[in-house]
């Protein structure tokens, strides 16, 4: 099964993205886990967004993530 979407209007095209962000690490839940989080800010640095030609409509975002360490 195809999981790809192919033909779409965008299809074949490329983007570059830079994630800078911080992560705190190793907070001690219990002698056995521990918790990690970190967040940065996602932004494509190429190519830009034009209607026309027509290239990848995302362009930045915040990201969090969370981690449970055993």
């Amino acid at each position: 099964m195809d999981l790809l979407r192919r033909g779409g209007q965008r299809s074949g095209l490329n983007q570059l993205y830079l994630t800078p962000g911080l992560v705190v690490g190793r907070l001690t839940i219990s002698d056995e886990s521990a918790f990690t989080v970190g967040a940065g800010y996602q932004f494509a640095v190429s190519p830009s967004y034009r209607a026309n030609p027509l290239t990848p409509a995302y362009n930045h975002a915040w990201v969090l993530t969370s981690r449970l360490n055993f």
